[in-house]
C-alpha cells in the first residue's frame, strides 16, 4: 500500500505500522511479545557470530523463498520443478485471492496489521490462509499468526472461515 509508514528504529524488526493518522500493532510483533523463544536468545549468545551468520542466512532463504513464489504466482518463471510441485500442491485447485497484501483490522479495541503470504479461495467459499515458514520446526504460535491473519481478512472480506495452513519450504 502506498499510504504505509513503517515506524521503528530497525528497519527489519518493525513492530508498528501507520496508516490514516492510526497506529496498527503487527501481529507477529504481538506473538513474539506473547510467546518469547528464550532458546533463541541463549542459541544467538553462546554461538556469537557463527550463529548470528546462520540466522541472517536462513532469513535470507526464507526471503529469497517468499520473492520466488511470489514471483511464480505473477506467471514469472522463477522456480526449480520440485518448487514448483510445491507450490501446485499448496493451491490444489484453489484459487489465489491475494498474496502478500497487508491487512488492518481491530480486535477487542486493538488495532492489528498483518500481511500473510498467502490467501485461497475455493469453489464453495471457503478461504484458506497460508504461511510460508523456512524453519525445520513448527511452533504453536506459528498456527495462531495463521489464526489472526485470518481474522483479518474475515474484517476485509465476506468469505467463510475453511482452514488455516502452515507450510515448511
Amino acid at each position: 500500500m502506498t499510504d504505509e509508514v513503517a515506524v521503528t528504529a530497525e528497519p527489519q524488526q518493525n513492530s508498528i505500522r501507520e496508516r490514516e493518522g492510526k497506529t496498527y500493532q503487527r501481529i507477529s510483533h504481538i506473538i513474539k511479545m506473547a510467546y518469547p523463544r528464550p532458546q533463541l536468545l541463549e542459541w544467538a549468545f553462546k554461538g556469537g557470530q557463527e550463529n548470528k551468520k546462520k540466522s541472517l542466512e536462513a532469513q535470507a532463504k526464507g526471503r529469497g523463498m517468499h520473492k520466488d513464489i511470489e514471483g511464480f504466482l505473477e506467471g514469472k518463471e522463477t522456480l526449480d520443478q520440485n518448487t514448483k510441485d510445491f507450490v501446485h500442491s499448496v493451491l490444489a485447485g484453489r484459487k489465489v485471492l491475494m498474496f502478500e497484501q497487508v491487512l488492518y483490522g481491530s480486535i477487542n479495541g486493538l488495532d492489528i496489521t498483518g500481511k500473510p503470504d498467502l490467501i485461497l479461495l475455493d469453489d464453495q467459499g471457503r478461504i484458506t490462509v497460508v504461511d510460508w515458514k523456512s524453519s525445520v520446526t513448527l511452533y504453536p504460535e506459528m498456527l495462531m499468526q495463521g489464526v489472526a491473519y485470518d481474522f483479518l481478512v474475515k474484517q476485509n472480506q465476506e468469505y467463510y472461515f475453511g482452514s488455516v495452513e502452515i507450510w515448511s519450504t
